[in-house]
């Protein structure tokens, strides 16, 4: 094989492994965005406050 095809595949799978990381971490920061406004004012175990 020659040069530039082995680091041309190697530059497309780099490439594509960058890519999964970079969508799992904003799918990883809307759930998580979700759950803080699903969650916000009905946390029972909330001791903050005195009634």
């Amino acid at each position: 094989m020659d040069t530039i095809v082995v680091i041309t595949i190697i530059a497309v799978f780099w490439l594509s492994g960058l890519l999964m990381t970079w969508s799992m971490c904003i799918v990883a920061a809307r759930a998580d965005r979700r759950m803080e406004e699903r969650g916000r004012g009905c946390r029972p175990d909330d001791t903050s406050h005195v009634e």
